[in-house]
């Protein structure tokens, strides 16, 4: 039986506040993600429109210093993606591929409705359990779910695998039930962008029996170049500019065979008959959406039970603004609920 579930209306994450003109330009400036170009068209969110401006004055994020590009990606979240959620954060570590990762459990207020196992996306290469910190307060609140967010092993340090056998090991690491509050719950495994790919990953090397959901937020579901380039609807994506997306899977893979690996590409390459009910969120304005409209279709055309929800105006990377974006706030709010989606399925199914 499952705990009853959050209402986002009554949990004091409803608006979010009303943004400071000089924090947007300061924190875009400051962290120098995205890159706009000039026939892009408008948004209908005034603040995304204020920070793809604002983004298009400086450079292209990647051509920053590796080191200073990690630290911008962090305080995105940190600047943008403010909550009021009240979890309980507390550290921990897990057994990665080849050595102990750093992670993050979320608890939120009451018990849990599900467990949820979440990789970080950045490309492979950026992001951190700190970048992705209020999102999932945000999303522990907002669904119920106790969260463990994981630090797998970055490029180009650790390039290709170490990622996936970290996201692999974590994730049986993660099941254990000595680490959850509740270890009878419905289990999750979760991920944004490159963690997406590492979720749909691990859940495809699990085994029968060890998850009960994959919760995937525009995820990266083939890892070519030739996926990108096949998209001709955009020309660059607000949030993930073309010539980012490619220097990340050439700063992962720098080995050009190794991207012919199923591991690179598993949407398509890799079976997925035996995969748990999967949730997808899509930005439609991103390089990676029809990707994810294709994995959706697979699902479907294998009976695996999955739901799509769409995001019109809300770009790549919406996640880490939802403390000053109303769309994405709201956005957010819709991805909690795909995830009580997949707790709602589990429990039916193990009640």
């Amino acid at each position: 039986m499952t705990a009853p579930r959050p209402d986002p209306r009554n949990s004091g994450l409803q608006g979010p506040p009303s943004p400071a003109g000089s924090l947007v330009a300061a924190g875009v400036r400051g962290a120098g993600l995205f890159a706009r170009r000039a026939d892009e068209p408008d948004w209908g969110d005034p603040v995304l429109g204020a920070m793809s401006a604002l983004a298009a004055l400086g450079p292209k994020p990647h051509r920053l210093s590796l080191q200073r590009f990690r630290r911008g990606y962090d305080r995105l979240g940190l600047l943008f993606g403010r909550t009021k959620a009240q979890t309980r954060v507390d550290g921990l570590h897990l057994s990665g591929a080849t050595g102990p990762l750093r992670a993050r459990r979320y608890h939120p207020p009451g018990r849990p409705r599900g467990r949820l196992v979440y990789f970080h996306g950045g490309g492979f290469s950026i992001g951190s359990i700190a970048s992705h910190d209020h999102f999932c307060r945000f999303i522990s609140h907002a669904s119920g779910a106790e969260i463990i967010s994981v630090e797998y092993c970055l490029a180009p340090e650790h390039p290709f695998p170490a990622g996936v056998e970290d996201a692999i090991a974590s994730l049986h690491a993660a099941a254990r039930d000595p680490l959850w509050s509740s270890p009878d719950l419905p289990l999750v495994v979760g991920g944004d962008s490159a963690g997406g790919n590492l979720a749909l990953i691990a859940a495809q090397q699990a085994g029968p029996g060890l998850i009960d959901g994959l919760w995937l937020v525009y995820p990266t579901v083939g890892g070519t170049l030739d996926m990108l380039d096949g998209n001709r609807r955009l020309t660059d994506s607000f949030g993930l500019p073309r010539e980012t997306a490619a220097w990340f899977l050439n700063t992962y893979a720098p080995d050009p065979g190794a991207r012919d690996h199923p591991w690179m590409q598993p949407g398509t390459a890799l079976d997925c008959a035996g995969l748990p009910p999967t949730y997808l969120g899509l930005a439609e304005r991103d390089l990676l959406f029809e990707g994810g409209m294709n994995f959706a279709r697979r699902l479907d055309d294998l009976g695996i039970p999955q739901q799509t929800d769409v995001f019109e105006e809300v770009p790549h990377a919406f996640i880490h603004m939802i403390g000053v974006s109303a769309a994405s706030h709201a956005a957010a709010c819709t991805l909690g609920q795909g995830l009580d989606w997949l707790f709602d399925r589990a429990g039916t199914r193990l009640g």
